[in-house]
């Protein structure tokens, strides 16, 4: 039996059909708050048997050991592609952003600097979530891009995670990386009206710089003029399928 779902952004709409029912029920989770009433222009398949295979757009196929390595596969090849045809039209950088009151803020923050952490607890404070690491800054405008929440069980112990909050959809898989070790990717979609729509416009508000700290919720500065300007250069995709 093939499953069919499909999401877009912008004029760039994505299709998946497999023959994996649970990778189509965390793709269309995964992409909720995403349109999609266009037709497709990247299509993904997805197949179990008789070996695991991912490819898209008629590509070279790319197979797998076990069923349960699709899902990372298909979720970083959705998000890289997703980078690369969004950077074509609008600047889009490794940021979280939220609004309160149609004004958006912009946390920049390298990997593992608590995007995702700081994200959780603002959602808890009454902010409107429009993503964890993927910020669309178009000059004085913040346009939601809003992938789930990303977390793991392994970087984020549960105080850290919304685990039980009414206000969060929680969903996840379990694989194995490439030393076997099991790692268990943990997703929190807010719900309606604690989410933007992808491609809602905010007006840009104040920009913050995160710094890591031992445990918690990181450090925020904000930053202005020229460090802004900079932080911005640096924090920017260019479609070249950085997470790679």
């Amino acid at each position: 039996m093939t499953h069919a779902c499909r999401c877009g952004f912008g004029d760039y709409v994505f299709s998946l059909e497999t023959d994996c029912r649970d990778l189509a029920d965390f793709f269309r989770r995964y992409t909720a708050r995403f349109r999609s009433d266009a037709v497709p222009a990247v299509r993904y398949r997805a197949t179990r048997r008789p070996r695991p295979t991912l490819v898209s757009n008629g590509g070279a196929e790319v197979s797998f050991d076990k069923p349960s390595d699709l899902f990372p596969a298909l979720e970083s090849r959705f998000l890289s592609d997703l980078i690369e045809l969004v950077a074509r039209d609008r600047p889009i950088f490794h940021a979280a952003s939220l609004a309160r009151s149609g004004q958006a803020d912009v946390f920049l923050g390298a990997s593992g600097a608590g995007k995702s952490t700081l994200c959780a607890r603002m959602v808890r404070d009454g902010y409107t979530y429009l993503s964890d690491e993927l910020t669309i800054v178009d000059g004085s405008t913040v346009i939601a891009l809003p992938r789930p929440i990303c977390m793991n069980h392994a970087t984020h112990p549960p105080e850290l995670r919304p685990d039980g909050d009414a206000r969060f959809e929680p969903f996840g898989y379990t694989f194995r990386d490439v030393r076997g070790a099991e790692i268990r990717a943990l997703f929190y979609l807010p719900r309606p009206g604690y989410c933007a729509r992808a491609g809602e416009h905010f007006k840009l508000g104040t920009v913050y710089a995160l710094q890591r700290t031992g445990g918690g919720a990181p450090t925020q500065a904000r930053v202005e003029g020229t460090e802004r300007r900079a932080r911005f250069a640096l924090a920017r995709y260019h479609g070249l399928r950085e997470r790679a």
